[in-house]
């Protein structure tokens, strides 16, 4: 566990835009892609809830944000003003997968090439880490293509108690406060493999816009009964409603990242 640079602390003074689906990735393509990563160094994890990061941002503690050490940050004068800030990192598992994490924060105390994580991301990169795994390989996010809304990402919300509780067709539990999706069983289908757990949808980073606001979770299931919706944990159902879980949310859109 690391300490951040946080702002409270007084360390320093100081639409999503929706389109359609990317193409499937084979095999090759993520393992060469972790392969050629920018950086690599120790990932650590933190509660970003403690308090405002270097960015200005007050997060919470299962969001999919992340500190960048220091050297790699490169505040200025005002750190808030940092152009790092808002933006995203891939983050590579063992498989060669890419997980996408918020820039929201420095690590003060980070090593070159290191990165403090929220424990939410922590757990999809590494879920057999202990606190502090070394060697993980990222590199900066390339901006989302902008490009008009498919009708197939458009849908009704609703929320899951079980998600978090029991096993996913991706193959992992998560917990209940984190941010994760059940995709529509037609859109999960579009990439299905004979194993489930090998569908390249999983662990996908997905931003979800409802009221204009978006939240970003991650796919964790199926949901077979959705039709071209989504099935959101009640912490990211939450979110997006504004604390009520009282009725689904129509209208809603999503896209993968």
């Amino acid at each position: 566990m690391q300490v951040t640079l946080n702002i409270a602390a007084a360390i320093l003074a100081g639409f999503a835009a929706i389109g359609i689906a990317a193409p499937v990735d084979t095999a090759g393509d993520i393992q060469a892609r972790a392969a050629n990563a920018q950086f690599a160094g120790d990932m650590t994890y933190y509660d970003p809830s403690v308090g405002t990061g270097s960015c200005g941002y007050n997060n919470g503690k299962d969001e999919l944000v992340v500190a960048i050490n220091h050297g790699d940050m490169a505040n200025g004068a005002n750190p808030n003003t940092n152009p790092h800030c808002g933006n995203y990192i891939n983050i590579y598992d063992e498989a060669g997968k890419s997980v996408q994490a918020k820039i929201v924060d420095t690590c003060p105390v980070c090593d070159p090439g290191a990165i403090d994580v929220s424990e939410t991301v922590f757990k999809l990169v590494r879920p057999n880490g202990d606190g502090r795994v070394h060697n993980v390989q990222w590199d900066w996010a390339a901006p989302a293509a902008k490009a008009k809304r498919a009708d197939s990402n458009t849908g009704t919300l609703t929320y899951d108690t079980a998600m978090g509780t029991a096993l996913g067709s991706c193959g992992f539990v998560g917990s209940t406060t984190d941010f994760m999706v059940s995709i529509n069983n037609a859109d999960m289908a579009s990439s299905g493999t004979p194993n489930p757990n090998d569908n390249p949808k999983c662990k996908r980073s997905v931003d979800v816009t409802w009221g204009g606001k978006t939240v970003r979770g991650y796919v964790s299931d199926t949901c077979g009964g959705c039709g071209t919706g989504l099935d959101l944990t009640p912490a990211m159902f939450m979110a997006l409603s504004g604390g009520s879980l009282d009725h689904p949310l129509e209208g809603a859109y999503w896209q993968l990242v």
